[in-house]
């Protein structure tokens, strides 16, 4: 984050603005807000968290990114592929499925941000949960003869 601290709160220089160290409570209710959700079933989106906080949708982004370090889109997909990756674990589930389950909905837009963000296909993550949990089970431990 740019800036010097200035008493109680941050400055940025850029902005020319003073904002307290509440800001980025406010962010991190928000975040938390909006990954509540999540359990809910309910769709996350920017306006209905800035409105949350009751801020403009742009002027909520902009304060996000200063607390936080990043955009509220990018915390969202991280956040999604996390929940993604949680939800991958449970082979019975189906990929359509995870994919409406963190909000990304569409099994091939699911498929390719996962492989972005994780460098795996949704698929190869399981498998490679899987083997681990072979590979650190009670056998792996056991000495060959």
């Amino acid at each position: 984050m740019r800036g010097s601290i200035c008493g109680a709160g941050t400055c940025s220089a850029a902005a020319g603005t003073c904002w307290t160290a509440g800001t980025a409570d406010t962010m991190k209710s928000a975040s938390r807000c909006a990954t509540s959700r999540r359990t809910g079933g309910g769709k996350i989106a920017l306006n209905d968290v800035a409105e949350q906080v009751s801020f403009s949708p742009s002027y909520f982004s902009t304060l996000f990114k200063r607390a936080m370090g990043i955009s509220f889109s990018t915390y969202l997909t991280f956040y999604r592929i996390q929940h993604a990756m949680e939800l991958l674990e449970d082979e019975s589930v189906f990929l359509y499925e995870i994919a409406e389950k963190t909000g990304i909905g569409d099994l091939s837009h699911f498929s390719k941000t996962f492989k972005t963000v994780t460098g795996y296909s949704p698929n190869a993550w399981r498998k490679c949960v899987r083997n681990e949990e072979f590979l650190s089970g009670p056998k792996a431990s056991a000495k060959k003869i």
